[in-house]
């Protein structure tokens, strides 16, 4: 008899799933939106020292953290000094996930943008890749001199084969 696990893993499972998708639908969302704007990848890097970062700590940030529980909304917004270690330890978890939300975001954005600038691919037929993996061992029949006794009958087959396609 196969093995079926409970009810309660295929439902963990579907939920799972579930929500994965939603969280899929909402990252692109998010993307389309920013690039409407004309946000580009990489004005989410974190800007580097001196630079403006009215939009990185002023609207970036805020946002994220918008996104998370009010309990943990309510831990950054308390200043630091105020914590005890424990609570400066989840803090510190936290400051992560927001970098680690910004950094899916920007990975995201940089994916777009590579495939709006990328041309199109050129593709091949069936027929085309067969033909040349035919010629690539026409090729290799032709320069092997142990293994096969008759590459001349060997080749005059895969050119029959080539020329069938």
């Amino acid at each position: 008899m196969a093995f079926v696990p409970s009810v309660k893993s295929a439902e963990s499972v579907t939920r799972f799933v579930s929500s994965s998708v939603g969280t899929d639908r909402a990252k692109v969302s998010a993307v389309d939106n920013l690039r409407a704007d004309g946000v580009v990848s990489d004005m989410l890097n974190a800007p580097s020292k001196g630079a403006d970062r009215s939009f990185y700590d002023g609207w970036l940030k805020p946002h994220i953290i918008l996104g998370f529980t009010k309990t943990v909304q309510e831990l950054f917004a308390t200043d630091t000094k105020n914590l005890n270690d424990g609570q400066k330890m989840t803090k510190r978890y936290w400051q992560q996930q927001v970098g680690s939300k910004i950094g899916d975001l920007r990975n995201a954005m940089a994916k777009r943008e590579a495939a709006e600038d990328s041309t199109p691919r050129q593709t091949t037929t069936v027929g085309d890749r067969l033909r040349k993996k035919i010629d690539d061992l026409i090729e290799q029949v032709q320069k092997t001199e142990n293994g096969i006794t008759d590459p001349a009958k060997v080749v005059a087959s895969l050119k029959t084969a080539k020329s069938a396609i």
